[in-house]
């Protein structure tokens, strides 16, 4: 499909990215290479874990 110009040679933007990244920086959550919204129990957690969470 692809040589047929019936899909794009990409689907979206992020997949996996996040996961990549955290992995080539050594991060240990997702939450430190990707923003979105975290419940304050987990906020508390990480802070207590000193894994800083991107909001």
């Amino acid at each position: 499909m692809i040589m047929s110009d019936k899909i794009p040679l990409s689907i979206g933007g992020g997949i996996g990215q996040s996961r990549t990244y955290g992995y080539l920086l050594r991060k240990a959550a997702l939450g430190e290479c990707s923003v979105t919204v975290w419940l304050k129990k987990l906020r508390d957690i990480c802070a207590e874990k000193k894994i800083h969470l991107l909001q």
